[in-house]
């Protein structure tokens, strides 16, 4: 019923996709999806539990839609026809629908979703994720509830559109009960930014990952900084095609910027003196080579996908001994800087591209203006000099 296929990348290395495509037209059957997945065993496991599920349903290979859309659709089916249907929601959301077809509760039929179901990928997503498709960090309240949202949409839009009786009673339930406790909740103002020993160590530590380790490809050191002076978001910096950075006129155009609702939110950014020069940094024939040692797309600034920088983010914040400080808070010390300089919410927005002025208005009036801010040339000038021989000798110690 379902078959395998083997695909090579040169950034994601080799991946699996499974696929069911069945097509009978004077049967009255047709059906299609397919999935990928990082080992062939992973790909094995989903066609096995797709295939016993379409022969407990067989309906759902019937090609008329009133047939298919009935209680006994699961969530992950679901919320393949409502992507099908609807495309006015961004990256973001699009991102977790398809994260969530993964997830376990996703393979429970419509009609069977219990307060407790929802209650159990709550506290499992609180407590770090794992089945046979991920193995995932915990994550924060604020993240939960945005999959609860997601879940929502398409359980409305089944409903309205399908006219599938949802018993919308056990999702409230478990909302009321997962806000009072907690588990679920709106994002928190968040304040936390590094210190300047904090970016001194991560520097130190980051430099001497890259330069001392003969299989590392991830100018963590760089990457931070650069962060740090444009403001991008994780997802973003892998995403910095070359050829659309205007050196002459100080700005790089960025496509799929973030946005709530907007698919295609391309914007230009500003470029700072300062994120110049580490992009010129990135962009040294030596930093270059080792980058792509293990293959990547040259084309891009940074030629490595969002979870690798992620991972030696993590490592190098470890070696360094720091604890709560995010990669995101390093957009937050980009804006805080920018409005240390003196500069508007309509200016910052410029380098940061936030959509909202109200994420920004934290930003400007501080009350206390920082001094002598650690920047690049400072941090790595003493991590040349000075705290390779430190760390080694505190490691040693």
């Amino acid at each position: 019923m379902g078959y395998i296929t083997e695909l090579k990348s040169k950034t994601k290395g080799t991946r699996y996709k499974a696929v069911i495509n069945i097509r009978k037209p004077s049967e009255g059957i047709e059906y299609f999806d397919t999935e990928t997945f990082s080992t062939r065993a992973l790909a094995k496991a989903w066609l096995k539990r797709e295939e016993d599920r379409l022969e407990k349903n067989p309906h759902l290979l019937s090609t008329d839609k009133d047939a298919v859309a009935s209680a006994a659709m699961s969530l992950a089916s679901a919320i393949t026809r409502y992507k099908s249907e609807i495309s006015d929601y961004g990256r973001t959301k699009a991102f977790t629908l398809e994260m969530l077809k993964k997830f376990d509760i996703s393979q429970k039929s419509l009609a069977d979703l219990k307060r407790t179901d929802y209650a159990q990928h709550a506290l499992r997503r609180r407590d770090g994720y794992k089945n046979e498709n991920y193995d995932l960090a915990p994550v924060e309240p604020s993240t939960i509830l945005f999959e609860f949202q997601c879940i929502k949409s398409v359980l409305d839009h089944a409903e309205l559109l399908w006219g599938v009786e949802i018993d919308f009673n056990e999702y409230e339930k478990a909302v009321k009960g997962l806000r009072k406790s907690r588990v679920i909740s709106e994002s928190e103002e968040r304040n936390r930014l590094p210190t300047s020993k904090e970016l001194q160590d991560l520097t130190t530590y980051a430099y001497m990952d890259f330069h001392l380790k003969n299989y590392s490809n991830t100018p963590l050191y760089l990457i931070m900084w650069l962060d740090i002076y444009t403001g991008r978001r994780l997802g973003e910096l892998p995403r910095l095609e070359i050829q659309h950075y205007d050196r002459e006129h100080k700005k790089w155009y960025l496509e799929a910027v973030k946005h709530p609702t907007k698919k295609n939110n391309d914007k230009w950014f500003v470029v700072s003196d300062e994120a110049a020069e580490i992009i010129d940094e990135l962009l040294k024939p030596e930093i270059r080579k080792k980058m792509l040692l293990r293959g990547g797309d040259d084309r891009y600034l940074i030629p490595t996908h969002e979870e690798n920088i992620a991972r030696h983010w993590q490592k190098i914040k470890k070696q360094a001994g720091i604890d709560d400080l995010r990669f995101h808070d390093l957009r937050h010390e980009a804006a805080t800087r920018l409005a240390e300089q003196g500069l508007t919410v309509p200016q910052i927005q410029q380098y940061t591209l936030h959509d909202d002025w109200n994420s920004l208005k934290r930003y400007v009036n501080l009350d206390i203006i920082r001094k002598d801010l650690l920047t690049y040339k400072q941090a790595i000038e003493y991590a040349k000099t000075t705290g390779i021989a430190e760390a080694i000798k505190k490691a040693s110690d």
